[in-house]
């Protein structure tokens, strides 16, 4: 309600709209969230954590078609960014399309090198397909480029069980 509030004194603010669809998802009321983010791409058409928010939040509430649909469309603009490509292998990897999935994962990593959670995903692409070197290969990117994120422990914990 607060933030409601001040959006009515002042609609642009894009980071408003994000903490309410942001709220709305995790009170798991994705219909209100769909239509924060819809009325941020009102005002700003280009916002890419809006497109990638309803994505993730039509994945959420389970419609696959709807949530690649939108972000193979964000995908397909100039400045699509690592985030589109990397929620586009999620909606992939829900979809049991790991192939695919890998695809995207790939895009994000090469869009930024430095961002550890598409190599940690390209990881497990790779054991799903019993691809031990490959794996092991991506989780070690994992930890070489974020040595203390939730995924590089993670990585970590996965180059063990691949070792036995």
């Amino acid at each position: 309600a607060a933030y409601r509030a001040i959006l009515a004194k002042a609609p642009a603010l894009t980071l408003i709209h994000l903490q309410i669809a942001a709220a709305y998802r995790n009170k798991k009321d994705y219909d209100s969230a769909l239509a924060s983010y819809n009325d941020l791409l009102k005002i700003d058409p280009t916002n890419e954590r809006a497109k990638v928010g309803i994505g993730m939040t039509n994945l959420e509430k389970g419609d696959l078609k709807a949530a690649e649909d939108g972000l193979l469309k964000a995908a397909e603009t100039s400045g699509a960014t690592r985030e589109v490509f990397y929620s586009l292998g999620e909606v992939k990897f829900a979809k049991g399309e790991t192939d695919e999935a890998g695809k995207w994962y790939r895009k994000a990593a090469d869009t930024d090198p430095a961002w550890g959670k598409p190599w940690f995903k390209l990881g497990l692409v790779a054991v799903n397909k019993g691809d031990k070197d490959g794996a092991t290969k991506m989780m070690e990117k994992v930890i070489a480029a974020d040595p203390m994120s939730p995924e590089a422990a993670q990585a970590k914990a996965i180059i063990d069980q691949l070792k036995k």
